[in-house]
């Protein structure tokens, strides 16, 4: 009878032995599979990165711009970070594939894609155009772009002067000086031209 007992323990030692031997296996398997997946992703990933968006801005289809979804995403927290983030879905523009539409004036988003892409800023000479641009950044939320153009307008148009938002109480005094100021139309606060509602 002991036999037979010392027999079944050895028998079933050998079969938990195995099992786990297989379990062992499969966990290697799943492992190998799982870093296959995350390394397919990851290139599945890099090549609609690297794929081209065409992108509509403002109406009549004339503001057609091809580029790529890395070049959009360079800064992760502005507006085309977030949208090409993979975080929300995005509707293709006349069913066209990576085609998307943006419901802004595009006229000068050339100046905007430029920087996108790492190129030499372009600051183009004319005030108006300058202005829309800043206002544009702001939309788009490029931070950097948009205090590099308010800088160019500055020295563009010297007889405004620049202060910092964070700076309340320096802003509130300002504010005070700009309304004496105005009288003679100089002084003029720069970020009261670009601080309007989108």
């Amino acid at each position: 009878m002991s036999n037979k007992i010392n027999n079944l323990f050895i028998e079933l030692s050998k079969e938990l032995i195995k099992e786990k031997e297989e379990l062992e296996k499969n966990k290697e398997e799943l492992e190998r599979d799982k870093s296959k997946f995350i390394s397919m992703s990851k290139k599945i990933e890099q090549i609609n990165d690297s794929e081209p968006i065409t992108l509509y801005i403002g109406g009549g289809g004339n503001n057609k711009y091809i580029t790529r979804a890395s070049v959009l995403k360079r800064f992760p927290d502005s507006f085309f970070g977030v949208m090409f983030s993979g975080r929300h879905p995005l509707k293709e523009f006349n069913d066209k594939p990576r085609s998307y539409f943006i419901d802004r004036d595009g006229e000068y988003f050339n100046y905007i894609l430029n920087y996108l892409r790492g190129d030499k800023l372009l600051v183009p000479k004319d005030n108006f155009i300058l202005k829309k641009l800043i206002i544009d950044c702001k939309f788009y939320m490029l931070t950097e772009l948009e205090e590099k153009f308010k800088q160019e307008y500055l020295k563009m148009n010297p007889s405004y002067h620049y202060h910092n938002n964070n700076n309340n109480n320096n802003n509130n005094n300002n504010n005070n000086n700009n309304n004496n100021n105005n009288s003679n139309g100089s002084g003029i606060n720069i970020n009261s031209i670009f601080n309007k509602k989108q």
